[in-house]
C-alpha cells in the first residue's frame, strides 16, 4: 500500500513535469535563433546503430548526450570513447570520450528494477575540420551532467555544457554555454518513455562580437522490450515543425555479450530523405566494443562509420 501510494504520488509529479515541457516546446519553437555550430552528432556506435533512436534507451556513458536522465539505468561505473571519419579522403573528424558514475545504487537484489538515486556524467567532444587554403576548424563541448531516481521508475536529468571553438579564419573563435533536460518514465514492465528538451537555455558569443542562441530540439521517445528485443521510436521538434523521425531495434544475444542493431532515420527538415543504419556490439569482461555504419545516398559526404569502447568497473 506504501509502495503504491509512493508511485501515485511520483507518477502525478511526473506527469505535471512532462506537460510542462510540452507545454514549453510548444510554446518556444518558433521563438529561437537558428544557428550552425555545436550541433553534435550524438555519442557513440550503440545509438547511431539504432538510427539514433536513444533517448528511451541508451543505458551506456552516452546518456550525458541523448538523455541525461537514462544515467540512472547505466547501473555501472564506465569510462568510454566513439570516433567518427566524417568525410573520407578529407581530415573530418568528431571523437567523444565519457564517464559516468553511479553516486548512491538502489536496491541491487530486484531484478529489472534496478537503478541508481544519484549518477553524475562528463564528457568531452571534439570536431576536427581541415578547411580551404590550409586553415582549420575545432569545436569543443565539455557536458556534465546529473540524474535524479527518486524511484526504479522516474528518473530526471539535466546537462550543462561550456562550448569553445577556435578557427584560423577571423572572427570565427566562440564560446558560450547550453543547457538540457531530460525525463524517462517507466510505464510497465518492458515499456518506457521520455522527453529530452535540448538547448533549453543557451548563448554563443563570437570574436567579431555576433551572438546567437543555439536552435531549440524536442525529443519524445517511446521504447518497448520482449525477451531479447528492444525498439525505440522517436520524434523530435525543431525550426518551428517536425524535423526527424528514428526507429531502431536492438537484439542481445549469448548472455547479452553480443548485439545487433539496425535502424532508420527520415529527415524531414528541408530536403526530406532518408538515412540506414546497422551496427554491432560484443562485450568481452570489462571492456565493451561497438561498430555502427550509416547509408545515405543523398549526402553528398558519403557513408560514415564510427567505432566505440568502453572500460567498465
Amino acid at each position: 500500500m506504501i509502495r503504491n501510494s509512493m508511485y501515485s504520488r511520483t507518477l502525478h509529479s511526473t506527469v505535471l513535469a512532462v506537460t510542462f515541457l510540452v507545454a514549453a516546446a510548444t510554446s518556444a519553437l518558433a521563438d529561437f535563433s537558428r544557428g550552425g555550430g555545436f550541433n553534435s552528432a550524438g555519442y557513440g556506435a550503440r545509438a547511431w546503430g539504432m538510427g539514433g533512436a536513444a533517448i528511451a534507451t541508451a543505458s551506456d556513458e552516452g546518456a550525458v548526450y541523448w538523455n541525461p536522465a537514462l544515467l540512472s539505468i547505466v547501473g555501472e561505473n564506465r569510462v568510454g570513447f566513439t570516433y567518427t571519419d566524417l568525410i573520407a579522403g578529407v581530415a573530418a573528424s568528431r571523437s567523444h570520450v565519457a564517464a559516468t558514475f553511479a553516486l548512491r545504487k538502489g536496491p541491487e537484489d530486484e531484478p529489472g528494477l534496478k537503478f541508481a538515486y544519484h549518477t553524475v556524467g562528463i564528457m568531452f567532444s571534439n570536431l576536427s575540420l581541415d578547411l580551404t587554403g590550409g586553415a582549420n576548424y575545432n569545436e569543443n563541448t565539455l557536458s556534465l551532467a546529473y540524474a535524479l531516481a527518486p524511484q526504479y521508475f522516474i528518473s530526471i536529468g539535466a546537462t550543462f555544457n561550456f562550448l569553445l571553438s577556435s578557427s584560423d579564419v577571423e572572427g570565427f573563435g566562440s564560446n558560450g554555454t547550453s543547457f538540457d533536460l531530460g525525463v524517462r518514465l517507466r510505464l510497465a514492465r518492458r515499456t518506457s518513455v521520455a522527453l529530452v528538451a535540448r538547448n533549453v537555455l543557451s548563448q554563443i558569443d563570437f570574436e567579431d562580437s555576433a551572438s546567437l542562441t543555439l536552435p531549440r530540439a524536442y525529443t519524445l521517445g517511446v521504447a518497448y522490450r520482449l525477451w531479447i528485443f528492444t525498439g525505440e521510436a522517436d520524434a523530435e521538434a525543431s525550426n518551428g515543425g517536425l524535423s526527424r523521425y528514428a526507429l531502431g531495434a536492438e537484439a542481445r544475444l549469448w548472455q547479452n555479450n553480443i548485439a545487433l542493431r539496425t535502424g532508420v532515420q527520415v529527415k524531414s527538415a528541408g530536403v526530406s530523405r532518408m538515412i540506414q543504419y546497422y551496427g554491432f556490439g560484443v562485450r568481452a569482461g570489462l571492456i565493451s566494443l561497438d561498430y555502427n555504419a550509416e547509408f545515405d545516398a543523398a549526402e553528398a559526404f558519403g557513408n560514415i562509420q564510427r567505432i566505440s569502447m568502453a572500460f567498465i568497473f
